[in-house]
């Protein structure tokens, strides 16, 4: 299992952004790096498990953006609301904003409520989410499960 690993610097606040696969594949003449199979991506306390991936947009070294695919690919991540839960096609990271652009059939399980679109923006430091942007409307649904209350 091939490992790479960056120190990421988001709001003064320094996270480690850990890739590994089974394949890793340099090119320096193109300035990226592919990533295949069982491919893990952790930063801040996120998970990202995907079938390949690819890096772009270095500075200082560091990868600006990081794209995976899977069918599906998985994203865990535990807040102070709850753990969250999320399958999508595809994901791009942007790693110096910690926001995660999910596209393709995006399921999303948090706090015991259930998100669905076909693009959903994540934030994990914050916990916020959201769907579509005005370039593209994107059709969501939320649907909120209700508490049973027991009688005091």
């Amino acid at each position: 299992m091939a490992q790479l690993s960056w120190a990421a610097n988001n709001k003064g606040q320094t996270a480690t952004l850990n890739i590994s696969a089974n394949k890793v594949v340099l090119s320096q003449k193109h300035g990226s790096t592919e990533y295949r199979g069982k491919v893990r991506i952790r930063h801040a306390g996120m998970q990202l498990y995907a079938q390949r991936a690819s890096t772009k947009g270095k500075t200082n070294g560091k990868p600006q953006r990081v794209r995976a695919w899977g069918n599906p690919l998985t994203v865990t991540n535990k807040t102070t609301k709850g753990a969250v839960y999320i399958k999508a096609q595809q994901a791009d990271y942007l790693t110096s904003k910690s926001l995660l652009v999910l596209s393709g059939k995006v399921s999303i399980d948090y706090a015991g409520d259930h998100f669905g679109s076909e693009r959903i923006y994540y934030h994990p430091p914050s916990g916020r989410l959201w769907s579509g942007d005005s370039a593209q409307p994107v059709r969501a649904q939320i649907k909120l499960k209700k508490e049973k209350r027991t009688a005091p």
